[in-house]
C-alpha cells in the first residue's frame, strides 16, 4: 500500500521537481471544489509541474499553465512520476502541444455525482488529460476516466510530499 501522509507538513521548502503530478484539496470556502472532492475521496483538482511554481493542468479554461500562487488556501500532495526525464519530456510535450485545442468535459465532472451523464470522448476534466498523457507514454493501457484520487493511487506515482500555498 502506498504511504499516504497524516496530517500537513509545516511551510516549509518542499522541492516540487518538474514532472511532478500535484493533487489539490479544496479550499475550505469553495463548495464547488468540496463537492467535486467529496465525490472523487480526496482531491478536488491535478496537474504536472512544469517547474517548481508552474502547474499544467485542464481547467475550465481549457488547458493552461498556471503559477501555483493561483491555488493560495489550498493544500496539495506531490507524487513522482516514476519514469525517466526522457519519458516525462515526452509527456510534457505532448500535454502543452494540446493547449490550443482541448476543452474541459463538464459532463464529465458531473458524472462524478451523477453516473447516468454520459462523459464527452472529445473533452476531458484534469485527472483525464493527465491519463491521456500517462497512456501516451505506455503508463496506462487505456481506461482514462479516472477521478483524481483515482489517479494518485496508480503504481507509477509515488507519494513524494504535502504542502500548502
Amino acid at each position: 500500500m502506498k504511504r499516504q501522509p497524516n496530517k500537513v507538513d509545516a511551510k516549509v521548502d518542499i522541492k516540487v521537481d518538474r514532472g511532478d503530478v500535484i493533487f489539490f484539496y479544496s479550499r475550505p470556502t469553495n463548495l464547488f471544489q468540496k463537492g467535486i472532492s467529496y465525490f472523487d475521496g480526496k482531491y478536488f483538482h491535478c496537474g504536472i509541474m512544469l517547474s517548481s511554481d508552474l502547474v499544467l493542468s485542464m481547467t475550465r479554461k481549457g488547458v493552461v499553465i498556471e503559477h501555483i500562487e493561483n491555488y493560495k488556501k489550498c493544500k496539495y500532495d506531490v507524487y513522482e512520476l516514476q519514469v525517466d526525464n526522457q519519458e516525462k519530456e515526452q509527456l510534457l510535450k505532448l500535454l502543452i502541444s494540446s493547449m490550443s485545442y482541448l476543452k474541459y468535459d463538464y459532463s464529465g465532472v458531473a458524472s462524478f455525482v451523477f453516473r447516468f451523464i454520459p462523459q464527452n470522448p472529445c473533452r476531458f476534466y484534469c485527472s483525464e488529460f493527465l491519463c491521456w498523457g500517462f497512456y501516451y507514454i505506455k503508463l496506462l493501457p487505456d481506461r482514462f476516466n479516472l477521478t483524481p484520487t483515482q489517479l494518485s493511487n496508480q503504481d507509477f506515482l509515488t507519494y513524494k510530499t504535502r504542502g500548502e500555498v
